[in-house]
């Protein structure tokens, strides 16, 4: 009988650029670059978010939120899920503005991540599957929105991924 085994792939980190000091907004977030499966093949992706807090007490939703923004490349560009605005999202890194927690939208909740105390460093673990089940899209892109009540702090975010695939021997 063949055996199975679940194999990780190398640590990669995001690019982050616009991403220190994001404000506490219900609608302004960031997108991260499109994370492309078509060759990388992978069943599931691990993620380590790392959000160092400005001192400042908790408020609003006190959570950061993480959305998986599934694409699809239609053979010459990707096509990325609405935000709920007029606006459609593009690949980032960059700021983008989309239609906030309470309105409707095709994002994919990944990670509500609590912010509980003022100058905390808000980390979690993710993985794809918790927005998209068994099958990974082309790609996706990740939308970071900061309900907190707090700024991030000027540098030290972190948002770093592993692929996850299987092997069968």
């Amino acid at each position: 009988m063949a055996d199975e085994t679940q194999e990780y792939g190398t640590y990669t980190a995001l690019t982050l650029t616009s991403l220190a000091s994001l404000a506490s907004s219900a609608t302004a977030g960031w997108i991260s670059a499109i994370i492309d499966n078509r060759t990388e093949g992978a069943t599931d992706y691990e993620f380590l978010f790392t959000f160092p807090m400005a001192n400042t007490a908790a408020a609003n939703d006190a959570t950061v939120y993480v959305f998986a923004v599934p694409a699809m490349h239609n053979g010459s560009a990707w096509v990325l899920a609405d935000g709920g605005t007029a606006t459609l999202p593009t690949a980032g890194p960059a700021t983008y503005t989309f239609g906030g927690i309470t309105a409707g939208n095709n994002f994919r909740m990944l990670a509500p991540l609590a912010y509980v105390a003022a100058d905390q460093t808000v980390q979690g673990i993710a993985f794809a599957s918790d927005a998209f089940g068994r099958s990974m899209p082309d790609g996706f892109a990740l939308f970071v929105l900061n309900y907190s009540g707090a700024a991030f702090d000027g540098s030290g975010q972190v948002i770093a991924y592993k692929a996850i695939s299987y092997a069968v021997a």
